[in-house]
């Protein structure tokens, strides 16, 4: 839905690569403190409507507006104060630390020589802390982990001390106690790979090894029921997701 006093703000917008838009008439608009969930299939378009939203890519048609002003009107700096976007990120980063890379997103505040001040560092520690990666400040950012390294690009975000926040897949490669510690609030993936009725293993807990059929999956509750076969009987059992696999 679209509001006139919405932070961001897209208005017929159409996206895409070459000539024929992948999506068009887009209309939404995101108010302070609200969240909006995009959910759709690999290829839908949700990375690409992101980096339209930020900037990084032209819009084919219709309007991205920042704080009710075209991002056009925006320069490099003003639209980073506002808006940052947190994206998968694999280009390898000659020596840096992961202090470093996280102090990048000062730079929209430190001028041309990009000198941090105390307070840049101050936000920089800030950011980190609240990200559970204060530990790996000093660590090699090319020598940690896929799930690190979410942390550290959430970091960098959240450093800029945005308006705006645009997140794509900020979870993933992170455990579900992972997330916890880093306190971001996540959907279940809806893309469950099984459905009722399939044949599943039972991949952990008491239970690892059996081989059942699901009766029952309850999304919101990350949770799934299968009717597992055992001495000739058939005995319920309530899982995790993440604890059943197609056989």
């Amino acid at each position: 839905m679209m509001n006139e006093k919405a932070l961001c703000t897209a208005r017929e917008l159409a996206i895409g690569y070459g000539k024929t838009p992948l999506l068009s008439d887009i209309c939404l608009g995101v108010q302070p403190g609200q969240i909006l969930t995009l959910i759709g299939p690999n290829g839908a378009g949700k990375s690409t409507l992101l980096k339209t939203l930020a900037g990084q890519l032209a819009p084919m048609g219709g309007t991205v507006l920042l704080a009710e002003k075209d991002l056009t009107a925006y320069t490099g700096t003003q639209r980073a104060q506002k808006l940052a976007l947190m994206a998968p990120h694999s280009r390898r980063m000659e020596l840096t630390t992961c202090f470093d890379f996280v102090s990048a997103g000062r730079y929209p505040y430190t001028g041309r020589l990009g000198i941090l001040s105390a307070e840049d560092r101050q936000q920089v520690h800030r950011a980190l802390e609240l990200v559970g990666a204060a530990h790996l400040a000093d660590r090699d950012f090319n020598r940690i982990s896929d799930g690190q390294r979410q942390r550290i690009l959430l970091a960098r975000a959240l450093c800029q001390q945005p308006e705006v926040i645009l997140l794509d897949e900020p979870t993933s490669s992170l455990t579900e106690a992972e997330v916890a510690k880093m306190g971001v609030e996540t959907t279940v993936d809806l893309e469950v790979e099984y459905k009722v009725g399939d044949t599943v293993e039972i991949t952990a807990g008491p239970m690892e090894g059996s081989v059942g059929t699901v009766d029952e999956i309850d999304i919101p509750a990350r949770k799934v029921r299968v009717r597992i076969t055992m001495f000739g009987r058939e005995l319920p059992a309530e899982l995790e997701l993440h604890q059943v696999k197609l056989f």
